[in-house]
Parts: structure tokens; C-alpha cells; sequence
């Protein structure tokens, strides 16, 4: 079949203004079929997050689909490193005036080459919303279901800040920081974030990283490198001086990227939850915890 688009490789940081508007146009209508729970996103944000993905993927790439030089798809390729050498994560988003012309399809077939290349066995693609288009397509394609999960999302301009607004319980204190755990902090709080490993996959062949206090020094680089603003809070177990629980956020992405517990009262994760909302909040009372409500899928297919 011939190609139905012009698929180049990108790079973000260089691409001309005329294709980043064409891409935000794209994420914009594409959003309103596949999500359409999602709250509106302005251009700052969209293109924020396609210079910044939330991924802590070593190696990330990008193609354009071109239609008569105009942009009418994406395709982007996280290559996890270290615990899961062997799986390629891809998100293929298309114009919806555009669809059913064979784009996605000339995506995979650019991707093929790609993933031997980089003795990459199995393709995966995360957040599918249930029953839609993007799943039909996938599983069309030899894709099948490896896991189901219900995200959430929270408008903080709809909730009252008192809500959030509690005490820590009795023998824990709150901190925060941005960017770089405190020194005598990182150990207990690598551990802390390993306690995300207690979160079932279902059948992906991903692998949650395992967390030590270079690999956090060593990503705290790579954000500060892309221009990730990462906030954390941790409620620590004033006894022991060690993390119990912690939350995460890119304020840029609008996203909670992890939240765990170790060892301690459920209570602990949601004052820290609960005060990195009070935080976000009074930053920008437009803020969204940008997680679909509903059920999503990932997909996943050996190569």
C-alpha cells in the first residue's frame, strides 16, 4: 500500500512555529473524540508537554505525518532503558479529518525499522480510553488488552481548599521540595517510590524502575536538563526521620505523576496529596490534575 502521508522524524525544540501550531490543532480535535472528559488545553501546555513528555524514557523520538505539507499526525517513541530493554512505548495520535486514510499504519511501518534497530520485542501503548477509537484501531492491528486502569482528574478551581487543608497525622511532618531531595531524605525516599511497585500491570511487559539515590540524582538531572519543574511532598515519619508517603507533580503537564506508601497509615499519602493541592492551587486556580476520568487500557503487541 502506498504511503498515505509524509512521515519526518522531529525534533521539538527545532520544529518551525507554523508545525507546532498544526500540532496543537491536532492534539485539540483529536481530544474532543478520543477524551472528550479532558479539559481544553491552550498551546503553552500542549506544547510544553510535547518538548517535556512524562516519560523517564532514556530516549524519546518523534515523526510528523505531513498531508500537503500541513501537519495531521504525531508519533512519539519512548525506548524504557535498564529494567525493560526490550519494550518500545508509542502514542500515535492523527487529525480525525484525517483518519481511516491509512496514517497510523504508515506510522507502524516508519516505527518497524526502528524497534530492530534497538532489539525492541514488544510495542505498547498506554492511557486508550475504553471502547474508543484508538482502541478499535490497536486492536485491529494485533494489539491486545494487557491492562486496565481508572485514572482520575481533579479541577482544583471546583473544590474548596479547605478540603485538602488538614494535619498531618499525629508523628508525621509534611516537606517539600523542587527539583532535588534533601540529602538526608533520598534514601528512605527511593524507597518510598518503590513502593509503586506494589501497583499490578496486568500483562505489560514494562518494569518499574528500581529506585536508588543515584538513579533519583540522575533523573532529577535529566528534568532539570528538559526543563521538568518536578514538585514533591513526602510525609515523614518524625520518629524514624524516614519517608512514609509521597506525591509528585509536573505543574507544567498538570499531572500527578506518582504517589505511594510505605509501610505506614493510608493517611500519610493523602496529607501529602492533600498539600501538594494547596500548593497548586494557590499557584494557578485554573489548575487541572490533567488524569482522565473513566477506564483506560494499555495495549500491548509482540514483534
Amino acid at each position: 500500500m502506498a504511503p498515505q502521508a509524509d512521515i519526518r522524524p522531529c525534533n521539538p525544540d527545532q520544529a518551525e512555529e507554523a508545525a507546532l501550531a498544526e500540532y496543537h490543532e491536532l492534539v485539540t480535535a483529536s481530544a474532543k473524540i478520543d477524551c472528550p472528559d479532558w479539559p481544553d488545553v491552550n498551546y503553552e501546555r500542549v506544547i510544553g508537554r510535547l518538548r517535556r513528555p512524562s516519560s523517564d524514557a532514556e530516549t524519546i523520538r518523534h515523526w510528523f505525518a505531513y498531508q500537503a505539507g500541513k501537519v495531521v499526525g504525531h508519533m512519539t517513541v519512548s525506548l524504557p532503558m535498564l529494567e525493560t530493554k526490550d519494550v518500545a512505548m508509542v502514542e500515535i495520535t492523527v487529525r480525525p479529518d484525517a483518519r481511516r486514510q491509512g496514517i497510523g499504519s504508515d506510522f507502524l511501518r516508519t516505527l518497524f525499522p526502528v524497534l530492530r534497530a534497538e532489539a525492541r520485542t514488544t510495542v505498547e501503548g498506554w492511557w486508550i480510553t475504553r471502547d474508543g477509537v484508538g482502541e478499535r484501531w490497536a486492536l485491529a492491528r494485533g494489539f491486545r488488552l494487557s491492562h486496565a486502569t481508572v485514572s482520575q482528574q481533579l479541577a482544583l478551581r471546583d473544590v474548596d481548599p479547605a478540603s485538602w487543608a488538614i494535619e498531618p497525622p499525629a508523628g508525621y511532618r509534611i516537606v517539600r521540595w523542587i527539583g532535588h531531595a534533601p540529602a538526608d531524605l533520598i534514601t528512605s525516599y527511593a524507597d518510598a517510590r518503590a513502593a509503586i511497585h506494589d501497583a499490578p500491570l496486568g500483562q505489560s511487559a514494562y518494569e518499574s524502575p528500581q529506585w536508588t539515590p543515584d538513579r533519583i540524582r540522575s533523573v532529577e538531572q535529566y528534568q532539570r536538563e528538559r526543563g521538568v519543574e518536578q514538585r514533591v511532598v513526602v510525609a515523614v515519619h518524625e520518629a524514624s526521620g524516614t519517608v512514609a508517603g509521597i506525591t509528585e507533580v509536573d505543574p507544567s503537564r498538570e499531572l500527578n505523576r506518582h504517589a505511594a506508601v510505605e509501610g505506614s497509615p493510608f493517611g500519610t499519602r493523602r496529607t501529602a496529596a492533600d498539600d501538594l493541592f494547596g500548593i497548586l492551587g494557590g499557584q494557578d486556580p485554573s489548575a487541572h490534575s490533567a488524569d482522565q476520568t473513566g477506564v483506560t487500557r494499555w495495549l500491548s503487541h509482540p514483534r
